[in-house]
């Protein structure tokens, strides 16, 4: 085996390994993604909880929800491919 086909073999199972490694990098730990959730709901739920009460927070109205739910997809859809765009791209 010479050096050159040596070196083309080492190259594809990177390739392969790094792969599998960029998928990995698409997606959120598992800490991150339950973090987030959390903070989330805790977010749109305070202001109907006796705590949101006592600091004197309103509900806001359903179609400022539905204006945010749009605007928190549009985010997520945007950074998954800036993402994946950086990562195949720039990242070699």
């Amino acid at each position: 085996m010479t050096s050159r086909s040596w070196g083309y073999s080492l190259q594809r199972a990177a390739a392969r390994r790094d792969s599998k490694a960029r998928r990995e990098l698409l997606l959120p730990g598992p800490l991150l993604l339950a973090g987030t959730i959390f903070t989330v709901l805790a977010t749109l739920l305070l202001p109907f909880t006796p705590l949101g009460a006592l600091f004197q927070f309103q509900p806001l109205p359903l179609h400022f929800y539905a204006g945010l739910v749009v605007i928190l997809a549009l985010y997520i859809v945007t950074a998954k491919v800036a993402k994946y765009v950086f990562y195949k791209k720039i990242v070699p």
